[in-house]
């Protein structure tokens, strides 16, 4: 078996950003409640998942260029797949 963690790094407001877009969007909130949201996930981020990223064996940067995450998939798919 392969196990490996990889924690996607982004700055909180762009996180913010999209988040707030995405609710709005997607989910048809309206900004008053995505902000409400986004505080509680904010907090819980910070308590449960910001902690892990000591644990991780790849920390990649949440701005790159999505063919660079395309990329590392495609290796770590093809690196897992060999061990059927």
């Amino acid at each position: 078996i392969f196990d490996i963690k990889i924690y996607i790094e982004t700055d909180d407001d762009v996180r913010k950003k999209w988040f707030i877009d995405r609710a709005i969007s997607e989910r048809n909130q309206d900004l008053e409640n995505a902000l409400k949201h986004w505080d509680y996930i904010s907090v819980a981020g910070a308590k449960y998942v910001k902690p892990y990223r000591k644990e991780a064996d790849m920390v990649l940067n949440g701005r790159a260029n999505l063919k660079c995450f395309a990329q590392i998939l495609e290796y770590i798919h093809a690196i897992t797949n060999n061990f059927q």
